[in-house]
């Protein structure tokens, strides 16, 4: 199959500006929300991003997306398929010491990259968006998404194209210099109004190991955010009444999608 963006410059500027650009919003949007203790809006955004990187890698590497919806597991694995070795597999705590809070990161830092990927297509399911699921959230998984995105935005190039040397590839050039991003900029970073830009800017680089690893490490801030939400449905068949599960039938009948309405008038008929 051929591969439009290799030598269509239009396809590529086309794709960074439809799902890179895209990505690069609703990664910020998703450190906000970490920041501001936003829980659900932080794995919705983080979702929102991670899915755009990886159509853009997928869809400059000749890989139509239009098969995946919100499938991010199916979609990462694509991308590791063809990327050689460009994604990580395993996720680590920073590579420093944070005083009194490193026992945090030692205990609970490292996970398989598809399994925080899991992580982010069930708690940024699009049904989550009404608070659906419980969800846990720990400050080690704002790490976890910032290395993640860094990989995907690096991977978001035709990888057998040309560079601008013309001797390598862009996967030969992203092989050689493991921490290097060849996109310079953010999308956001062209688009805020200057008024704006300080604040935004401050959300952008906040404990920011992956993309500003010299400056985290010298702040030595901890992002103390996070924990565990129970959901409505999760509340009331916990602790059932008469008019709770009368509520949540109806809900679930008229305010869920088919097939979540249908788990929860199963998990009911087991109370009832």
């Amino acid at each position: 199959m051929r591969n439009i963006a290799e030598d269509n410059v239009v396809a590529r500027s086309m794709i960074w500006r439809m799902y890179r650009d895209a990505g690069d919003h609703d990664y910020l949007l998703a450190r906000f929300s970490a920041r501001s203790n936003l829980l659900y809006q932080f794995w919705w955004n983080a979702q929102q991003a991670v899915e755009k990187y990886l159509k853009a890698a997928l869809m400059l590497n000749g890989r139509p997306v239009n098969k995946y919806g919100h499938k991010l597991v199916e979609m990462f694995n694509e991308a590791q398929g063809f990327s050689d070795g460009l994604l990580p597999v395993l996720h680590c705590p920073p590579r420093c010491v944070i005083p009194n809070h490193w026992p945090v990161y030692n205990t609970r830092g490292f996970l398989p990259v598809a399994k925080f990927v899991e992580m982010l297509e069930t708690n940024g399911d699009p049904n989550n968006r009404y608070r659906t699921f419980s969800i846990v959230t720990r400050p080690i998984h704002l790490f976890y998404f910032d290395e993640l995105c860094f990989s995907l935005r690096r991977i978001a190039f035709p990888l057998d194209m040309k560079y601008s040397d013309g001797r390598t590839t862009v996967r030969e050039e992203l092989l050689e210099h493991r921490t290097v991003q060849l996109h310079e900029r953010m999308g956001f970073e062209q688009n805020l109004e200057s008024k704006h830009s300080d604040v935004w800017n401050d959300h952008y680089r906040w404990c920011n190991f992956a993309y500003f690893y010299g400056e985290a490490l010298e702040k030595a801030e901890y992002p103390s955010w996070g924990g565990a939400i129970n959901a409505e449905p999760f509340l009331t068949l916990s602790a059932p009444s008469k008019q709770g599960i009368e509520a949540l039938s109806w809900i679930a009948e008229n305010g869920f999608p088919k097939s979540i309405g249908k788990s929860i008038q199963s998990e009911i008929q087991k109370i009832s």
